[in-house]
């Protein structure tokens, strides 16, 4: 009925999916609908007539059907039904299923259950995250081990546009997290399976390449492109790589499979040519391709089986398979059977962004290509050729950037506008000398471990050059620019570049544009047009200005964003021994998204980590024209790092009242008065069209009491409850002389979660309403009495 079926089919079963994750059907309303679609079809297909829509809607709801283990419903009624959540600690039992991770002073590892208590789960697959302090042993996949812990489910940060982690996790099969004691950790005996056999060979590889890669940056890089292994990559190298739109090459993808599988195809090509059992039969290039995808498929488990890497073996097992049918094939349906083929065995993988970024890069290949073919020709120059595989080099790296880049955007709010160029000068490195001399060195060290050297000096020094590439390209400024979009923009760069793309070929080709085009090209350009007055309404028209509490997890974040398009940013978060950046992963996201690049005022109350750590990010990526400190007296290392940091880009100021023309930012805390630092936390007051905002960072008592008959802290609408809702700073007096109408938890990650309940108790009973992030997610008002209640 189409010439390319597994188009449609790909999109109706991804259409199914994605419903079935986001509605959650009924699992019997799914099969009485895939029953009733299948003897439809047995019907017609009996009487051979031809049908459309009931093919694709059987493929609809059989993509429903297949999320239907992966879904919210079946995974929360499993985690129920084996209470895994209970406040209590339980003996547990478990095997460790993946490479440990060291993070600042813990390991953190997956593991599978096997028993919990006297319940014997192991055949459930049950998995989870182990975070293991003061351990005194490495573990390896494999290991059984026994300790004692509390499961907790993962949590989301709840902001507005916010990653969801917890699904994230679902997706992956793990069902919560646990700390545990590394002196309390047992080790019981060893599992042997298939995937702990993979798993230690990928040991035993990453062994060799530090054996004999010396320096720590490239044996990670090495390990990270040869099996996979990228827990040691360094955060510093990883961030430029992004920057440098490097980041797709240190993913197991398309160029390793097709390395290995060209190194098994030639080497078993030569081989069965000198016998003439396969000559005579004309068995040497089939059994060759044969050998290819065994080794293709090999290399693939080995890589752990990531996405990119099962798109790419499914496409040379497919393309080996028309191969042997003497079957040409065509390259865009190829890629959607793929596709459709890698959703069928993990269908969560469409809510995947490394599946979703490959699959782009390899359509907007094949598309390109189709449209721009590039003819070669045998009988040409050494030199003509050159030039041509440099063109087909450029092409190809321009039309992979070109399909990726607004969904990268998207995910990580960076645009590396230096992808291209990048490209095309480390792929031939890449391809020729780095990895196949390190692939060299890994055989030959368990072949003929003597010669090995001769291959690992190449390809450490071809990584040395990626490695210093990466980082010259990541300096150089205006080679990346942090945006933000949202999702109906996402789609709008798209069909732009659907018009840039079918101009050029109308131009190219056909010498004239035809009507349908020109209209198409009208309404985009009027969407366009739209988004950006939208856009400007909201940034710098707003009247009534806004103010969002941000959900950190632990400590205190707020925006305000003045009539006229100003902004302060008051505290930024932290978790004190984490690489989790609030100001990266939190903060930076939402400016982006709402387009803001320059933060007119900073203000850190105190010099507590979940108060400030978050800044640090924000200075090195945003323009901020003022920093306000407090005066701190702490002996804080890195708090005053930030200060000094402040001080060099000239921008530290110290508390004094700020115009921010449609309204105020006034401090009342201007010297050191207390001992204590959170008592010296800078009262805040942020006053619009008299909308009148109070930050009270960690106030202790003491503080409070000294405040309270301050005309300052009067006639509040919005109050910040001091020091994240804790009962110790708990100041009846202060807040009734604060009179708030509104009275907002800052997050504390379960550190109050008891005494919050109280504190809220005892507002209330004031008459106050009480608004808690930590149960509600982030809080976002419109700086506008009469909608005051608008978001709660």
């Amino acid at each position: 009925m189409v010439k390319r079926p597994f188009i449609l089919i790909f999109i109706f079963f991804g259409f199914g999916i994605f419903c079935g994750e986001k509605a959650a059907f009924p699992i019997d309303f799914v099969l009485a609908f895939i029953f009733l679609l299948f003897f439809i079809l047995l019907f017609l297909s009996l009487k051979n007539k031809n049908s459309l829509i009931f093919p694709l809607l059987f493929f609809y709801f059989a993509g429903a059907l297949f999320i239907y283990p992966h879904s919210k419903f079946e995974f929360n009624s499993k985690a129920q039904k084996f209470e895994l959540y209970k406040d209590e600690k339980r003996n547990i039992k478990a095997v460790v299923i993946k490479f440990p991770e060291f993070s600042y002073s813990r390991l953190k590892t997956k593991i599978k259950l096997i028993s919990l208590g006297k319940k014997n789960l192991e055949s459930e697959n049950l998995k989870f995250s182990l975070s293991i302090y003061d351990y005194e042993k490495k573990y390896r996949p494999g290991d059984i081990i026994n300790f004692s812990a509390q499961i907790k489910p993962f949590t989301n940060f709840k902001n507005p546009g916010a990653f969801d982690y917890k699904s994230y996790m679902r997706f992956k099969g793990f069902y919560g997290h646990m700390w545990a004691s590394g002196t309390r950790v047992e080790t019981s005996g060893k599992k042997n399976s298939l995937v702990f056999f993979i798993e230690d060979l990928r040991f035993k590889i990453a062994e060799i390449i530090d054996k004999n890669i010396k320096d720590g940056k490239k044996a990670e890089f090495l390990k990270s492109v040869t099996c996979g292994i990228k827990n040691g990559l360094d955060k510093e190298f990883k961030e430029n790589a992004s920057k440098a739109g490097a980041s797709h090459f240190m993913a197991i993808s398309g160029l390793h499979i097709g390395m290995i599988f060209s190194f098994f195809f030639l080497f078993s090509k030569l081989f069965f040519s000198r016998f003439s059992f396969f000559l005579w039969r004309g068995w040497v290039k089939k059994s060759a391709v044969g050998l290819g995808i065994l080794g293709a498929f090999f290399y693939a488990l080995l890589s752990g089986l990531m996405p990119s890497a099962q798109r790419a073996f499914i496409l040379a097992l497919l393309g080996g398979a028309g191969f042997f049918l003497n079957k040409k094939h065509d390259p865009l349906n190829i890629l959607f059977c793929c596709g459709f083929f890698i959703l069928v065995l993990t269908p969560q993988f469409l809510f995947n962004v490394g599946f979703i970024l490959s699959f782009l890069a390899v359509f907007s290949i094949v598309v390109g290509f189709m449209a721009f073919p590039e003819k070669t020709e045998e009988k040409k120059p050494f030199f003509y050729k050159l030039f041509i595989w440099i063109k087909i080099l450029f092409k190809t790296s321009l039309f992979a950037v070109s399909g990726t880049a607004p969904a990268a955007v998207y995910y990580f709010n960076i645009l590396p506008l230096s992808g291209i160029f990048t490209s095309v000068f480390l792929i031939p490195l890449f391809s020729f000398i780095l990895l196949p001399f390190a692939f060299a060195g890994i055989l030959s060290s368990l072949i003929f471990p003597k010669i090995s050297s001769l291959f690992f000096y190449p390809a450490s020094f071809s990584t040395g050059i990626f490695i210093k590439t990466v980082s010259t390209v990541s300096e150089i400024k205006f080679t990346y620019v942090d945006l933000g979009i949202s999702l109906f923009e996402l789609l709008l760069i798209y069909l732009c570049l659907l018009i840039i793309f079918w101009g050029l070929y109308n131009f190219c080709f056909k010498f004239k544009f035809s009507l349908y085009f020109k209209s198409f090209s009208a309404i985009i350009l009027i969407l366009v047009f739209f988004d950006i007055f939208h856009q400007v309404d909201k940034r710098f028209f707003n009247e009534n200005g806004r103010i969002v509490f941000f959900d950190t997890g632990k400590g205190n974040s707020a925006l305000i964003v003045f009539p006229g398009g100003k902004t302060a940013l008051i505290d930024a978060g932290g978790f004190p021994g984490s690489d989790f950046d609030t100001g990266k992963y939190i903060i930076a996201p939402y400016l982006l998204k709402n387009k803001i690049k320059t933060i007119d005022v900073c203000i850190s109350t105190h010099g507590d980590y979940d108060h400030y750590y978050g800044f640090f990010y924000i200075l090195d990526r945003f323009k901020v024209n003022k920093f306000v400190f407090n005066n701190t007296i702490k002996n804080n290392g890195s708090y005053k790092k930030l200060i000094t940091k402040a001080k060099q880009g000239h921008i530290f100021s110290k508390p004094e009242k700020i115009d921010m023309k449609k309204g105020i930012i006034d401090f009342l805390q201007r010297e050191d008065l207390f001992e204590d630092e959170n008592d010296n936390s800078l009262l805040t007051c942020v006053a619009v069209n008299n909308f009148k905002i109070l930050f009270t960072g960690d106030l202790y008592k003491k503080s409070q009491e000294y405040y309270k008959d301050k005309k300052f802290i009067k006639n509040t609408d919005v109050f910040l409850v001091p020091h994240h809702g804790s009962i110790h700073s708990l100041n009846k007096k202060f807040t009734i002389a604060a009179s708030p109408k509104l009275a907002v938890i800052s997050g504390s990650f379960r550190n109050y979660e008891k005494t919050q309940k109280k504190v809220s108790e005892i507002y209330e009973d004031l008459g106050i309403t009480v608004y808690n992030i930590n149960k509600k997610g982030a809080l976002t008002l419109d700086l506008d009495k009469l909608n005051l209640y608008s978001d709660l």
